[in-house]
């Protein structure tokens, strides 16, 4: 796959298995005129492939790793085959659909966060790369899993870092309102992750234990 090339320079970090490039670890001279969130080739400065990653000129840290080889295409199936990933690993672990699907880094999705209540899920884009890469995303989310309602949760704060704009909006289905109960039925408290149809926040309210 034909892309853009990130040159590292010397130094043990890089050849450690991080999946954070910082900004004085790369030879700017080029890459600097990168449009933020452009998918790149990462490799040494002796050649030698580092992987694919998003890459953002702008942010300290520059590059964020998604795969080990280079040209590796970022597309609906690998964030079906990568979300299915940590999918089965929380199912190892929960018996019910209520968890934190995907955490980022330690799913190997860096500037990601996807938490599942039941059919819906709710997503956050905290990366110029992860929003340039929302529709593959959402696709491949779609494949897997068929949720009734996503909700794109993108309004926190840290997305300034990366020159992002803040929002709410639903990208399937309708907004909802879930208050979720532990086995004794005590309110563990109540998520607000709609949004209304021109794009604001709302709020709703519901009986006890209601989700809708």
């Amino acid at each position: 796959m034909s892309r853009p090339a990130v040159i590292v320079k010397k130094g043990p970090r890089s050849r450690s298995g991080s999946p954070w490039i910082f900004a004085n670890e790369i030879r700017m001279d080029q890459a600097k005129a990168l449009p933020p969130g452009t998918a790149v080739n990462v490799r040494g400065d002796d050649g030698r492939d580092i992987g694919t990653g998003i890459f953002n000129a702008k942010s300290l840290i520059a590059v964020r790793l998604l795969a080990p080889e280079c040209g590796v295409a970022l597309d609906a199936d690998f964030f079906a085959s990568r979300i299915g990933k940590a999918l089965a690993l929380r199912q190892r672990f929960y018996d019910k659909p209520f968890y934190r699907l995907v955490h980022g880094e330690g799913d190997h999705l860096p500037g990601l966060v996807i938490d599942r209540f039941d059919d819906t899920l709710t997503v956050q884009a905290g990366t110029a790369g992860m929003e340039m890469l929302l529709e593959p995303l959402l696709a491949g989310l779609e494949k897997l899993l068929s949720p009734r309602n996503v909700i794109l949760r993108n309004d926190a704060p840290a997305r300034n870092l990366e020159g992002l704009p803040l929002y709410v909006r639903t990208a399937k289905g309708e907004a909802r309102r879930l208050e979720l109960r532990s086995a004794s039925s005590a309110a563990l408290g109540v998520d607000r992750i709609g949004a209304g149809a021109g794009g604001g926040q709302q709020e709703e309210t519901a009986g006890d234990g209601e989700v809708f």
